[in-house]
């Protein structure tokens, strides 16, 4: 018996046929993904390189100042700073009060045996430091005194327990090594107590000299007073440092109360227009620089700037070991000054002072 379905698998062939066939999509890859990133940096960094050693010339620099130093004419003693680092300075500005100081470094008291006196304030500093050295040498000897007393009980102890240890030595109790030991304690401490006493008697010694002293400043404080009241101008030996130039204070070499000799240096000032960059370029690219050359300045904190090469020194220097690579050999380099070329910069460079700067000149 014949089917009778032939046209319903007709339908469904007919109807398979004509649907379309689903492609199964592609997983991503990642590999040649990555592959690609890392090709395309490589090549960046390549061209990069290629283009900045072919089109233009870097080289390393540091902000640097021309910073005028001042020294006292003799030496002196720093009583009291009127300005700090940083502080602008005019004209005529008093920057420090100051006081001549004696060959040993001491305020010169000015009297002498005619009968000169200095101020009361150097008076009362000499009064203070006696007082101190007074006040450390009766603390030494209160502690000496306390160590002897010390020694001294132990002293008795050693020598009763030797008196028991020879009795026991004669019975043949303990050995004779003991009784030895004993003695040799007794020995060291009374040397020891011995080297003490002597300390002690030097800084009684000492004491009595500084009292003496203290009395002498005692008495000439009284006289000051009294030339003080008759009209004498006591404050005369205090002088003031005035500048000589306007400018910022870049260091202060001394502190208050610090003896400054003649040859030490008391404090810098700088004026802002004497900011300048030291340039460090590689001997390969003479031939590239000249003076006037503009040239492009990167500050660390991603500022530009632009300035003028001014001039070159004749001698090659040493590369600043800050710039230095830690395991290349020392390099000698050709130095330039640049300034800026234009004057509103130097305010922007003086906050960069011995920073590194990056330097860019373009080769055509």
């Amino acid at each position: 018996m014949k089917s009778i379905n032939f046209k319903r698998r007709d339908i469904a062939v007919t109807e398979s046929a004509s649907e379309p066939k689903k492609v199964p999509k592609k997983p991503m890859n990642w590999d040649r993904l990555i592959y690609f990133l890392i090709l395309s940096v490589i090549l960046f960094f390549i061209v990069r390189y290629f283009v900045n050693n072919t089109f233009y010339i870097e080289a390393v620099g540091q902000v640097r100042f021309q910073n005028v130093k001042f020294r006292n004419t003799a030496d002196s003693r720093i009583m009291e700073f009127h300005k700090g680092a940083g502080d602008e300075v005019k004209v005529g500005d008093s920057l420090f009060t100051y006081i001549d100081a004696d060959q040993y470094g001491e305020m010169n008291l000015g009297f002498s045996l005619e009968g000169t006196y200095s101020t009361i304030q150097a008076k009362e500093t000499k009064q203070s430091w006696i007082e101190r050295e007074m006040y450390e040498l009766e603390k030494d000897i209160s502690i000496k005194q306390s160590m002897l007393n010390e020694n001294q009980k132990l002293i008795s102890f050693y020598t009763n327990q030797a008196k028991n240890i020879e009795e026991q030595v004669i019975l043949d109790v303990v050995p004779k090594s003991e009784y030895t030991n004993t003695i040799d304690r007794r020995n060291r401490l009374i040397a020891e107590n011995s080297a003490t006493a002597a300390e002690i008697k030097i800084y009684e010694q000492q004491l009595k000299s500084l009292n003496s002293k203290l009395d002498l400043a005692n008495e000439m404080g009284l006289s000051a007073q009294g030339n003080s009241k008759s009209g004498t101008n006591l404050d005369s030996l205090r002088k003031v440092f005035k500048s000589p130039m306007e400018g910022t204070i870049t260091e202060l070499y001394k502190s208050e109360f610090e003896v400054a000799l003649k040859s030490e240096n008391i404090l810098s000032i700088h004026k802002p227009e004497n900011v300048f960059i030291k340039a460090f370029f590689n001997q390969e690219d003479l031939k590239e620089l000249r003076e006037n050359d503009v040239v492009t300045l990167e500050f660390p904190d991603g500022t530009k700037s632009e300035g003028y090469i001014k001039k070159f020194y004749f001698s090659t220097y040493l590369i600043p070991v800050e710039f230095q690579n830690r395991y290349d050999p020392p390099t000698r380099t050709l130095s330039a000054d640049i300034y800026p070329v234009n004057t509103e910069d130097l305010k922007k460079w003086r906050k960069f002072y011995k920073m590194r700067v990056t330097i860019t000149k373009g080769k055509f």
